[in-house]
């Protein structure tokens, strides 16, 4: 290559300024690279940084900036509530959303997400189902699982307890939140003290298909067993 044609290094850097910002964010990952080859170049890092975050303020963004795992979190949630059309069957109580500003929000937002009642034999049923979304499932040295919080465990018995209902968790995993790669509803005494369900145990007793007719069957089969177990009249003791 001829020399003459070489970008020179101030020329790069200043390059590489524009194309980092170019969506009007500096990332922690674009600045940790030009860092990297500030220091390698012997450029001075903070002027060269300061001058990248000037820059992404006076660019307009090419694209909405919003969290990828957000994003599915969100659009998950509304493909659960979309297999809840039938009014003849479900009836949505509670639709619990997640505002906030500058770090406050209503305590409501740490319930559960939905609060359902679904028509039963010639009665009804109500549960609480909060939804989570996942690309991959966690990972030890022994296995694979899916994990809550310790406060969130915590947490959702607490409200189960106090309100006297079932809290179950619709669990989405893998493709998109609108369209997951499989789905899962894990009653919450399934996880374990340390609020993990493996994939296996998923897998075997917790996956259903993403249909209207799967989750209502779910939780008419989870129902009539747990009547069968506490006796006759069971049915009428969770309104």
């Amino acid at each position: 290559m001829n020399k003459t044609n070489m970008i020179t290094t101030e020329d790069c850097m200043a390059w590489m300024c524009k194309l980092a910002c170019v969506d009007g964010l500096l990332t922690q990952s674009e600045e940790t690279v030009i860092r990297e080859f500030a220091e390698e170049h012997g450029a001075d890092c903070d002027e060269l940084i300061e001058k990248c975050k000037e820059l992404a303020m006076r660019i307009k963004p090419e694209v909405e900036r919003i969290d990828y795992k957000e994003r599915n979190g969100v659009e998950f949630e509304k493909m659960i509530v979309s297999l809840l059309a039938d009014r003849q069957l479900f009836k949505v109580l509670d639709w619990t959303g997640d505002k906030y500003v500058n770090g406050l929000y209503a305590k409501s937002n740490l319930n559960p997400d939905l609060h359902i009642r679904q028509a039963y034999n010639s009665n009804h049923i109500d549960y609480y189902v909060e939804c989570k979304w996942r690309h991959y499932w966690s990972r030890d040295a022994k296995r694979r699982f899916f994990c809550l919080s310790k406060n969130q465990i915590d947490r959702y018995r607490r409200f189960g307890h106090d309100n006297h209902r079932r809290i179950f968790i619709a669990y989405g995993h893998g493709g998109t939140g609108w369209e997951p790669e499989t789905l899962y509803i894990i009653p919450l005494e399934r996880f374990d003290e340390n609020g993990r369900i493996a994939m296996e145990d998923a897998e075997e007793n917790c996956r259903i298909a993403a249909s209207s007719e799967a989750f209502a069957g779910f939780f008419k089969g989870y129902f009539s067993r747990l009547f069968e177990e506490m006796g006759e009249n069971a049915e009428h003791s969770i309104d």
